[in-house]
């Protein structure tokens, strides 16, 4: 029975991993030098292709969204939260230490986090303390805490039940606010990221218990929403990274990303067995904590017009490396925490 239900999600695994490898090649190809991060090396070729890599950190939420009903399943509020922490917030810690560290490094850095930053970092919200990331590719967290929190508040109140009937719902009122472009109040629930994790969510709850008039309505809305978001953020996101993207490629691709899902209705797909998804789905969270700064603080400091292609395997090794050294010290920390 174990591995029938990890087979299940083995190729939800493997979507983890296509977004990390689009997210990491967004930063270090496209983004970085995009921006000013990294002046000691220009783009290459691949970069009109990595520059919509971003579009990964939606794919991360779609699966978020798509897992978080199985999470909630006979658990309590507190059951739930407990979860949650232990799950993120170790790895989250060791990477932020390690982060911190290395900046300290002679000739790596020339900046390094202050105090107050690192302990706002650490409560992953450092942004409600007036400061900054430690990273400013956390700030995905952000978003994973919030639905976190709005999870736990239903538990509280008794209405899991319901969470397969909210989400749908949820999703519709995100698309009314895009359309008629209501004042949000800087209320995160209504932006679209929680399109996706909505999305995923429905998806899911249509691969459970099937198809009804609401989770049709929630899942086109949803894809809705996410078009809306990502496709009316173009301007500003092509001025603040220097680049130009394709209205068209986003709503393929964005299309693509809750079409990945789709496929997850018929059993074929959704019980594939992926060799290795498991154990790469798991590292991919560390990884995604820690490539940000380290690569492009390693990149403007060793990579150069000659050598830069053996920088990024370089690179990409070394973090990888990192990752699974992280998820290792991690399963020894959970292991102590399960004594309590």
């Amino acid at each position: 029975m174990a591995n029938t239900l990890k087979s299940r999600f083995e190729y939800v695994d493997a979507l983890r991993v296509v977004g990390a490898v689009t997210v990491i090649s967004f930063h270090y190809f496209s983004n970085g030098i995009s921006n000013g991060s990294v002046t000691s090396i220009g783009l290459t070729p691949f970069a009109e292709v990595a520059k919509y890599g971003y579009l990964g950190v939606q794919l991360f939420f779609a699966v978020s969204g798509y897992l978080i009903l199985l999470s909630t399943t006979n658990r309590s509020a507190w059951q739930f939260a407990k979860g949650r922490i232990k799950r993120i917030y170790p790895l989250y810690w060791l990477a932020i230490i390690l982060i911190t560290a290395i900046t300290f490094l002679p000739s790596l850095s020339k900046t390094h986090p202050g105090h107050l930053q690192f302990l706002a970092s650490a409560t992953m919200f450092p942004t409600a303390f007036n400061q900054g990331w430690v990273d400013g590719a956390h700030w995905f967290m952000l978003v994973e805490i919030q639905l976190y929190v709005f999870i736990i508040a239903v538990l509280m109140l008794r209405a899991g039940k319901y969470l397969p009937t909210i989400f749908p719902i949820w999703s519709i009122i995100i698309f009314i606010w895009y359309v008629f472009d209501l004042n949000r109040f800087n209320i995160w629930y209504l932006y679209g990221p929680f399109s996706f994790i909505c999305g995923g969510a429905i998806i899911y709850s249509i691969k459970q218990w099937g198809w009804t008039p609401l989770r049709a309505a929630g899942l086109i809305t949803a894809v809705g929403g996410g078009l809306y978001s990502r496709v009316g953020s173009l301007g500003r996101l092509s001025e603040i990274r220097n680049t130009a993207y394709s209205a068209t490629v986003v709503t393929i691709l964005i299309l693509v990303i809750f079409g990945l899902l789709l496929l997850t209705l018929n059993p074929k797909v959704s019980n594939l067995h992926i060799p290795g998804a498991i154990f790469l789905g798991a590292i991919t969270y560390p990884l995604f904590l820690i490539h940000g700064r380290l690569g492009y603080m390693s990149l403007e400091r060793f990579a150069n017009e000659q050598n830069k292609y053996f920088i990024y395997l370089l690179l990409i090794v070394l973090a990888s490396l990192f990752a699974y050294l992280m998820l290792q010290a991690d399963r020894r920390i959970q292991k102590i925490l399960s004594r309590f």
